[in-house]
């Protein structure tokens, strides 16, 4: 390459830096933080120096402002109606050196209104300029806000001008939710909760994901029960902040039953519901609730539950009188009616504690409501029913005549007693 193409070529390129560099100005100028207050006293007096996210910065036609946005009444409102459409006031105030000219800001609309509805800017109101340490001047514009605006940060722009200059900028206004389950359970959380009257309750698990675009923060989580006697009001949860994003996080909840008196036990259980009641908020103080059912498991104190197991089993034992007609019949000892009503006691005892460690759900006669096996009506007819059921499986495994079988013997004993009779 001789040394005239290569100037050629040096030149062009310094050219192409040139023209990107001016291009691009305007842009580095925004993202590049602004001067040092003590360079630039007139920063100082600049309420939004420190919170980069309510602010931009723009240089324009050789003069520099910073531009703040502010809420009149707070992120708590940017929350969409149920229905219909209510106003927020945007305030956004251009701050620039002393003496400098003033910064017009033509036009502020959503960038997307497609992707991001529910958001239109009125026109704002005569724009209030005042003069002194710094040159600013602020326009308050109403924002009405739709029912379908979404729980997602807004990117919002504004057309700004001095002279013949424009430039375009840029800043994002926090939307929150209006209600919903933004706490979404994964198949991971825990479905169920099993309690001993009076005591802490198994701890439960839930597995979520905060569907919102902020950090949230559980404030105060409470539960009620149905019926209303089972648990206290109160319980805790930990951790209590939540990223945003998709990814599950693990919340341990503590709940505590109330004490059961012994009649208030026996008026029955039933198969109980519980419902957490999580009141949450996002970084911006906006508050939500949400209601999350789970199953519940009450159980009664051991003393109670001991006492209705063996009066089942003794009242069952009671009902059953074949040992009696075996003993008349003289088909077992007196002994062995002992010893085979001990055995028909344990195996109702049996039957119940198999009841209850299987967890069974019963339904009773003609009523169709579930009770557990932890209930004590159920229990003592669980224990019942489990110790007369015992008698006949005691006939077909120690192979005894049944009642029917044995007063036949018996009967049969008595004719050919009387027929010995009769020939004598």
């Amino acid at each position: 390459m001789s040394e005239r193409s290569a100037q050629k070529s040096l030149r062009y390129w310094s050219y192409v830096v040139i023209v990107v560099v001016f291009l691009l100005r305007p842009m580095l100028v925004q993202a590049d933080d602004f001067q040092d207050p003590a360079a630039a006293p007139w920063i100082s007096e600049v309420p939004c120096k420190d919170k980069p996210d309510n602010r931009s910065v723009v240089t324009l036609s050789g003069h520099d402002f910073i531009i703040c946005y502010s809420l009149q009444e707070g992120e708590k409102e940017l929350t969409p109606y149920k229905s219909g459409y209510h106003f927020v006031t945007l305030l956004i105030t251009a701050y620039g050196p002393k003496d400098s000219p003033l910064l017009n800001i033509q036009s502020l609309e959503v960038a997307d209104p497609g992707r991001q509805p529910g958001v239109i800017a009125e026109a704002p109101s005569e724009p209030h300029v005042d003069k002194g340490p710094t040159t600013k001047i602020s326009y308050r514009y109403s924002i009405r806000l739709g029912n379908e605006l979404r729980p997602e940060p807004y990117q919002m722009r504004i057309v700004v001008s001095l002279g013949s200059k424009t430039d375009r900028l840029y800043f994002t206004v926090p939307m929150g939710a209006a209600g919903g389950d933004w706490l979404e359970l994964t198949k991971e959380s825990q479905k169920s909760v099993e309690c001993w009257s009076g005591k802490l309750c198994s701890t439960l698990n839930l597995v979520v994901i905060n569907k919102l675009p902020y950090p949230i923060e559980l404030t105060q989580v409470s539960v009620t029960s149905e019926p209303s006697d089972l648990l206290q009001a109160t319980a805790s949860s930990t951790p209590l902040k939540l990223k945003s994003g998709n990814s599950p996080q693990q919340v341990t909840i503590s709940l505590q039953a109330k004490p059961l008196s012994f009649f208030r036990a026996l008026s029955g259980l039933r198969i109980p519901k519980a419902y957490l009641n999580v009141n949450y908020q996002d970084q911006y103080g906006r508050e939500s609730l949400q209601q999350i059912s789970m199953d519940l498991e009450v159980r009664p104190n051991l003393v109670l539950l001991a006492t209705m197991l063996l009066l089942g089993a003794i009242a069952g034992t009671i009902v059953r009188i074949d040992l009696s007609r075996l003993q008349k019949a003289n088909v077992i000892t007196k002994k062995q009616r002992l010893v085979f009503a001990f055995i028909t006691f344990a195996t109702g005892v049996l039957v119940c504690v198999i009841a209850l460690f299987a967890n069974l759900r019963l339904v009773v006669f003609a009523d169709q409501s579930t009770y557990s096996a932890w209930d004590p009506k159920m229990l003592f007819l669980t224990s019942l029913i489990g110790t007369i059921g015992g008698i006949p499986v005691l006939y077909a495994r120690l192979k005894l005549p049944s009642p029917s079988e044995a007063k036949g013997s018996t009967d049969s004993s008595q004719t050919g007693n009387g027929n010995e009779n009769q020939t004598s």
